[in-house]
């Protein structure tokens, strides 16, 4: 039989239909003129997949190095005693800073890191050299190294949204999820339209189960960003979760008519299947199972018990 909102609920947090849509890569910051931000090529990235999994099962799960390549998470910040001016120093942390983001971007994870440390190392109180820190500890699944760095970083700079940006996925990864709203919230009320701010704030509150503030967010996404894939992917899912399913079909019709995917086919098995409209929900749980979900056996039990013991015949 149909599922009742409560178990559509539990079903849609399953899904990676909103989740996808919010990590990313941490960008990094050289230190030139401009708050100028750079974008590594999908080459230099990680697998992002891997961070979505572990924001839905546990914050360990994430890849991370070894633990003797990587300092304990109480690690102090690195200092130096030096001879110099202060402004020499930095000047030297610019230039280590910025060969550090080169070389992450050609890909050369370990060399770029170590440069940015011996960035932060001549001006440890630099709060870019801390940002790409934090970065380069979330890319490697370190975000237990990443949260601390960030905290210090938005204690001396609380209005640079980069920065709440950047500590926001940091306390997403350490699965501090009240605390990554309030930042995003403070983001949104300066820009509504930085980043993605209101495509994130909306799946925080749906990984919450706040969904009323869930669909209030993803609403005011849809009007900034309009017709992205991600954003319809996030509108029809949480309209899901909200049983409100005729409004949910349109929207996940043509999130699949621009980015297919599985969970977008179970999303729109479900809003048929409570509406009355069986033969389109096995159409489109049968899609589903071909494109592939993250429960291919709990789909597969569904669609039998829908179907009887009939084959169906697309």
């Amino acid at each position: 039989g149909a599922f009742d909102l409560q178990d559509i609920q539990s079903r849609i947090l399953m899904l990676n239909t909103y989740t996808s849509s919010f990590y990313r890569l941490p960008v990094l910051l050289p230190v030139v003129g401009s708050f100028l931000l750079l974008l590594g090529s999908a080459e230099a990235q990680p697998d992002s997949s891997a961070d979505i999994r572990s924001f839905t099962s546990s914050a360990g799960s994430a890849p991370a190095t070894s633990a003797a390549s990587e300092p304990d998470a109480k690690e102090e910040f690195p200092d130096v005693s030096y001879i110099g001016s202060k402004a020499l120093m930095a000047e030297r942390a610019m230039h280590l800073n910025e060969r550090g983001v080169e070389l992450f971007l050609q890909g050369k994870r370990s060399q770029g890191s170590a440069k940015v440390k011996q960035a932060l190392a001549h001006d440890p109180q630099n709060p870019n050299v801390l940002y790409n820190l934090a970065g380069l500890y979330l890319a490697d699944g370190r975000a237990d190294l990443a949260l601390p760095v960030m905290r210090k970083v938005i204690s001396m700079k609380p209005r640079e949204l980069a920065f709440q940006d950047r500590y926001a996925e940091s306390c997403v990864a350490t699965r501090e999820l009240d605390s990554a709203i309030r930042a995003y919230e403070t983001i949104e009320q300066e820009d509504a339209s930085y980043n993605e701010v209101l495509l994130k704030l909306s799946a925080l509150y749906a990984m919450r189960e706040q969904w009323t503030k869930a669909e209030q967010a993803i609403r005011r996404a849809h009007a900034h960003l309009g017709d992205n894939p991600r954003v319809l992917s996030n509108f029809g899912a949480i309209l899901v979760a909200r049983g409100k399913f005729a409004e949910a079909v349109p929207i996940l019709e043509k999130s699949q008519t621009l980015e297919e995917s599985g969970e977008n086919a179970v999303a729109l098995g479900m809003s048929f299947e409570s509406l009355g409209e069986s033969k389109k929900a096995i159409r489109e749980y049968t899609r589903a199972l071909k494109l592939g979900t993250h429960d291919d056996e709990g789909l597969k039990k569904h669609l039998e018990s829908l179907v009887g013991t009939l084959p169906y015949k697309d």
